[in-house]
């Protein structure tokens, strides 16, 4: 990245108001690197964007204070972006991989019917109607909350030319929101206290259970295995058992898909590998001229040091999407508050400040789907 320090103030003098935007433009496309992005990159100095937009009204008195805001926001406003942006793409997650995503855009709560909760499939005769879906009382709720940092611009920052310094802290916003995401998912997944998302019919239930008897309504039955500390194939093995035991709210089995997974701490990274990759032999006889038929493991394995915050030993297996959601309000956003218009940053030389946020919330829709495991 190429940092400029300086701005000629003839960039923005004795230019219409069109011709302004366009040079604005101009600078925010070559700080991303050109028209099509595959150039360098350039940072500029926010002292030297201000001090030639002062030189330009000198220069020009048709340049309004407006126009000069306009483009000072305009430039601060892509490097604290970018900077967020980039912080929040930078951090290395699981989490996303392991929701389904659904988009809840204007609605704080709200209900999402059970995976496994509507009624069988009944014929529909000739000239009859369709019998409607509904939730009815089965359902679970979501609650949205929204959490942030904001990265205010003040006039030292400018005058110091710490453009650098407010690039890294808004990546910084980045990283933390991005990590903070993360830990509710994976939370929510361990059914941790705080981050509880089972909620059916709006009540907070435990989400795994260790009693045997199968369930046919929504509380938790049969999804913990005591004693299954993983150390082989026959671990994985058995929490694939009880995964084939599971059965809907009608009565019928429930067939699991093909995105079973294996979410493990990062203390059994190199074991969880080792069982993933590895191949099994399931012929009777071996015989080096026919191939062997193997165990294929579906979806791989993911590892986080979320879990081991929580135990080292406790594994988790299933389908994740199938049972876990994300609803979004809105995924990362920002927004810009001038100081122009607000006196209290105007009193603390603030000349604007930038909001950045995430809104969402994460829960389980059933309970049939991942088998929680301990050792």
């Amino acid at each position: 990245m190429q940092y400029v320090s300086a701005v000629e103030p003839g960039l923005f003098a004795n230019r219409t108001e069109s011709e302004l935007r366009e040079t604005t433009d101009n600078l925010v496309e070559a700080m991303h690197g050109g028209p099509k992005g595959d150039g360098e990159e350039i940072l500029f100095s926010l002292r030297g964007v201000y001090e030639s937009l002062v030189h330009a009204k000198r220069m020009d008195a048709n340049l309004t204070e407006a126009n000069t805001s306009s483009v000072f926001n305009t430039v601060s406003r892509t490097i604290v972006v970018d900077g967020v942006i980039e912080g929040y793409a930078s951090v290395p997650r699981i989490g996303r991989d392991l929701v389904n995503v659904i988009p809840t855009p204007g609605k704080k709560t709200g209900r999402l019917a059970g995976v496994t909760t509507d009624a069988e499939i009944e014929e529909v005769l000739e000239s009859e109607e369709y019998k409607a879906a509904g939730m009815s009382d089965k359902y679970v709720t979501y609650a949205n909350k929204k959490y942030g940092r904001h990265i205010p611009i003040t006039v030292e920052a400018v005058m110091e030319d710490q453009t650098g310094e407010v690039l890294d802290k808004a990546r910084s916003i980045g990283e933390i929101l991005a990590n903070f995401e993360e830990k509710k998912i994976l939370n929510a997944i361990m059914d941790i206290a705080g981050y509880k998302g089972y909620n059916p019919a709006g009540v907070s239930t435990t989400l795994y259970s260790a009693t045997a008897t199968e369930s046919k309504t929504q509380a938790p039955a049969a999804n913990l295995k005591a004693t299954n500390a993983l150390a082989d194939w026959t671990d994985i093995d058995n929490a694939w058992q009880l995964l084939g035991t599971k059965i809907g709210e009608n009565g019928d089995p429930i067939a699991q898909g093909s995105n079973i997974s294996l979410l493990a701490p990062w203390a059994l990274r190199g074991t969880g590998q080792y069982i993933v990759n590895n191949q099994k032999d399931t012929r009777a006889t071996v015989n080096a001229d026919a191939p062997a038929t193997t165990l294929a493991f579906p979806d791989g394995s993911r590892y986080s040091p979320w879990l081991d915050l929580q135990s080292a030993s406790t594994w988790f297996f299933g389908d994740f999407k199938q049972q876990f959601t994300k609803t979004s309000y809105w995924d990362l956003k920002t927004k810009f508050i001038d100081g122009a218009n607000d006196a209290s940053m105007q009193l603390r030389d603030i000349f604007g400040t930038y909001l950045a946020s995430i809104y969402f919330d994460v829960i389980a829709r059933d309970f049939r789907f991942v088998i929680k495991n301990t050792a």
